[in-house]
């Protein structure tokens, strides 16, 4: 048996590993193709359990014990003899110790070869919040990322809701982007993305007028669900609230329709409304729905009009070291581009227009499984109807949705609907880079302030 043939054919057991993918799930395909002699089972090894111990970043204790567990079923079932190396390495395992605050690694295989190592948490929800596990819309929005790469090159992004931030890592580590904001509300939530930007070779910076480790005001999920599995979580919607799907569309350039709430596209499809509208505000109209906090959606197109507001803090500031991406071959040669990062503590609730004076431009705006509570909802809505209105209504945001109740995804539409806000679904990424369970409906939309030439 050829050496580069079983390095080759270990190849995507070697990734789903590193991810600690399901065993229940898992791709044994290459394995049941070749013969598990001595030679094979040593470079199995190598690729998987003496990698991540190499790497210093390994999966649960539990998790290695199950999987070198079934390496060696596997090998009794098929009649190949084991080798001493995989008992040893085996009964090394069985002395581990789990990490008591529930922490492991897993590490995610870009198409290039790059290697993304983060610090997770066993369960979906640990210490009071959901974020501190990859969930996944995030992984579905990094795929989709991956094949969109020019969207975001030389961009400012800011997102909501980051978690331990794949989907940003993979932006950052792909797509040249000009700066990128994560932002979360948890403190634990704060450090572990900390934690998994060094681990990823960001170098912490200073940058001239934040002030490092304060509390801020954010956009992020409260995590009030308690379940074991994110799978299961059951979402809830209030009667009176779901009832219509936005009515009414407008196709773009592209011919790619785009939904709007049926009073604003009467708006837009009567000319005799448009010195009206032109009155209200150089970018967009009011916001009817945001009438009630007019500081919040009367916003300019060219600043903010408030004088006295809170001050939004950076927690910290990162840069990325040149050449600084893990390969698991030859490196690629495409992660050596500059990038900013800072990472921010956002409160939905009390986000205002008057807090945006912390940054400068944004251009696209990121979220991944936000719209799961109904309680949540209009929090998240308006405050991206306050970025997308900003900076003339230029900004785009999209956002990844799995969808568990189409009750509470159907009241996140209305919403939008009801903040002028306009959305057209996303096409879905091609290849599946990722592992996790592809059964479950994901969408992503692209959302924008619904004006002139916007939509």
């Amino acid at each position: 048996m050829a050496d580069g043939k079983v390095l080759v054919e270990f190849g995507e057991i070697q990734r789903q590993y590193l991810q600690m993918a399901p065993l229940k799930g898992f791709i044994w395909k290459e394995i049941e193709k070749t013969d598990l002699d001595f030679e094979a089972q040593k470079k199995l090894l190598h690729m998987t359990y003496y990698f991540t111990a190499n790497l210093g970043h390994a999966p649960s204790v539990a998790y290695l014990r199950m999987f070198l567990k079934h390496i060696l079923k596997l090998c009794e079932e098929n009649g190949f003899q084991i080798s001493d190396q995989l008992y040893e390495a085996y009964g090394e395992v069985l002395g581990k110790v789990e990490q008591s605050n529930d922490k492991c690694y897993k590490s995610y295989t870009l198409p290039c070869g790059g290697l993304l190592t983060l610090e997770e948490t066993q369960q979906f929800i640990s210490q009071g919040t959901t974020g501190l596990s990859t969930w996944m819309a995030g992984k579905y929005l990094a795929e989709w990322a991956l094949e969109n790469t020019s969207t975001f090159q030389q961009r400012n992004i800011i997102e909501l809701g980051c978690g331990t931030g794949l989907t940003g890592l993979v932006i950052c580590s792909t797509s040249s982007p000009c700066r990128y904001i994560f932002t979360d509300c948890h403190e634990r939530v704060l450090e572990t993305l900390q934690c998994n930007l060094e681990l990823n070779g960001y170098a912490r910076s200073v940058k001239a007028g934040y002030k490092e480790q304060t509390s801020l005001s954010s956009f992020s999920n409260k995590s009030t669900v308690c379940t074991s599995n994110a799978d299961d979580i059951l979402e809830t919607s209030q009667p009176g609230k779901t009832s219509i799907i936005c009515a009414g569309s407008i196709k773009d350039s592209n011919q790619r329709t785009f939904h709007a709430h049926p009073e604003v596209a009467n708006i837009f499809n009567n000319k005799d409304h448009e010195s009206d509208f032109e009155s209200q505000s150089p970018a967009f109209p009011n916001c009817k729905a945001c009438a009630v906090v007019a500081d919040t959606c009367n916003i300019a197109s060219d600043g903010f009009g408030l004088s006295s507001s809170k001050t939004v803090n950076t927690t910290a500031c990162y840069s990325r070291k040149s050449a600084s991406c893990l390969h698991l071959n030859k490196d690629c040669g495409r992660h050596s581009g500059s990038v900013q990062v800072e990472v921010c503590k956002l409160e939905w609730e009390t986000f205002t227009k008057s807090d945006l004076k912390t940054f400068s431009a944004i251009d696209i705006i990121l979220a991944a499984d936000v719209v799961y509570d109904v309680d949540l909802i209009p929090s998240l809505v308006r405050n991206l109807h306050i970025l997308l209105s900003t900076w003339g209504g230029k900004p785009v945001a999209y956002l990844a949705s799995t969808i568990r109740n189409p009750q509470t995804y159907e009241f996140f539409i209305t919403q939008l609907g009801e903040h002028n806000i306009c959305w057209s679904e996303e096409s879905k990424p091609r290849d599946k880079v990722f592992y996790y369970d592809h059964s479950c409906e994901i969408k992503i939309v692209k959302l924008q302030i619904y004006r002139p030439g916007a939509c």
